[in-house]
């Protein structure tokens, strides 16, 4: 195997490895605390997962090490010219026929919708950032609720304008998924050209469960956008002289995909490859392109707890409770990996 290919699985290995590791404590911690169940049985299959990744982690990382001085340095990219930015139009086209036609006739509003449509309706109606209705009582800032305030604020406006429906609130979302579009497009035509980021975009929007959740009231189309707005300031900075303001604005965007779907806080591993990669090779961050976009997600992620500690709710109760609901993101086994090699090579 050469060096071009061995290094980056080695990066790929490390990060992996250490996420299992690291995640596996967690849990690990979780269960002992009482916080989720969890026999002798699944608390022993833990301790195995942190000893036998993190001894794969060190070796990974010792590897790497050693093959430093081998690792080529990146070449220039190939940037698009202003003109084919005007072939953005194609794929958001695309995203507004799939998302915009009969939005409260189709698709079948699911259990996990209503809940969040309950909230966007309850702070338009009642104020109130909360589940729940006047009959049966509000639970503020339910734990249930895995959408946050970039999701259901905006939603609550268009109820508050437009009427507290279905297809209002869904009209939101498809505005983002057309966002989602015009995002994908400015993250890959700047690297891979005008034409290359039709393409991308296009089959991101196409591909399966986008238009479900293209239009309804779920997290993950806002995240993903967040997250490659986050991704596209982050290496703007890298270019240009206004590191702490682009940064900052590179943080904060993430923390906008954090509170939209909180699992996406994973996304740290990867960025963590990235810097470990940078440091063995192009050797461009410095630390002030580390330390602005973490005071842009801590000062989102911080402005969201303290209005929440305002309305007095216990905000250390409520990070557990979000960490036990998404527990099962930590872990993995091998149980479908026959089910999904049987998918793919059909």
């Amino acid at each position: 195997m050469t060096d071009q290919l061995r290094q980056p699985l080695l990066v790929l290995a490390f990060i992996c490895a250490a996420f299992t590791c690291v995640a596996s404590s967690v849990v690990l911690t979780l269960a002992v605390t009482g916080n989720t169940n969890g026999d002798a049985s699944f608390i022993v299959k833990l301790v195995v997962r942190i000893v036998g990744f993190g001894a794969l982690s060190a070796i990974s990382a010792f590897m790497l090490w050693r093959s430093r001085s081998h690792i080529q340095r990146p070449t220039d990219s190939v940037e698009s010219p202003p003109s084919q930015w005007l072939l953005m139009i194609i794929p958001c086209a695309v995203a507004a026929a799939i998302a915009f036609p009969r939005l409260g006739a189709t698709p079948h509003v699911e259990p996990d919708e209503w809940h969040h449509l309950n909230v966007a309706r309850n702070l338009a109606v009642d104020g109130l950032y909360a589940s729940g209705t006047v009959e049966e009582g509000f639970i503020l800032f339910d734990d249930y609720d895995s959408v946050g305030p970039p999701v259901i604020l905006p939603v609550a406006a268009a109820m508050l304008l437009a009427g507290p429906d279905l297809e209002s609130a869904r009209f939101v979302m498809a505005i983002y998924f057309v966002a989602l579009a015009a995002v994908v497009f400015a993250f890959c035509a700047p690297v891979f050209g005008g034409w290359a980021a039709v393409y991308s975009s296009t089959l991101l929007i196409g591909a399966w469960g986008s238009a479900y959740l293209g239009r309804t009231l779920y997290g993950e189309v806002p995240a993903l956008m967040f997250l490659l707005l986050a991704l596209i300031a982050g290496r703007t900075a890298l270019r240009s002289p206004r590191i702490w303001s682009w940064g900052l604005a590179a943080g904060a965007f993430y923390g906008l995909a954090v509170l939209s779907k909180y699992y996406l806080l994973m996304a740290l591993w990867p960025l963590l490859g990235a810097y470990i990669w940078d440091r063995l090779s192009a050797n461009q961050i410095r630390w002030p392109h580390m330390a602005a976009p973490a005071t842009g997600t801590l000062a989102v992620l911080g402005s969201w707890s303290a209005i929440q500690a305002f309305a007095e709710r216990n905000v250390s109760g409520a990070a557990e409770g979000q960490l036990s609901m998404y527990q099962h993101n930590l872990l993995f086994g091998f149980e479908g990996l026959g089910n999904t090699t049987g998918f793919l090579a059909t």
